[in-house]
């Protein structure tokens, strides 16, 4: 029985920046075919992301920033060369300016502690 290598690839429990997982080799499910269907025409204007927890949406969303928000142009080959999406030359790469709201940190026990919260946060 021969004997081989296997070089397992760093674990990136906890960590949504789509970023972090390019530039330092992270392991992640490249999902970036998905803004082909986004871009689509018949596509709703409302697309909704529903998974269980830990299925990858936080890091989704990141990676959308990064294609979409115009202050990511300059790392266009950086971030997504070879993704699925980087040969297909979409137009509307880099195009937007893109808000960022992470909503994590508001917690509370009712509804007006949630709301101050919220409004604190934006």
């Amino acid at each position: 029985m021969a004997e081989e290598s296997v070089k397992l690839l760093n674990s990136t429990y906890g960590v949504v920046a789509y970023e972090s997982f390019k530039l330092r080799n992270r392991a992640f499910a490249d999902k970036s075919g998905m803004i082909l269907h986004l871009d689509d025409d018949g596509m709703t204007p409302y697309p909704v992301l529903l998974r269980p927890r830990c299925f990858g949406k936080s890091t989704f969303v990141q990676m959308l920033k990064c294609f979409y928000d115009i202050s990511y142009a300059d790392r266009y080959e950086e971030l997504f060369s070879g993704t699925a999406v980087y040969n297909e030359h979409l137009e509307s790469h880099n195009t937007y300016h893109v808000l960022d709201f992470d909503f994590s940190g508001v917690s509370g026990d009712d509804r007006n502690t949630l709301r101050l919260k919220a409004k604190f946060y934006c």
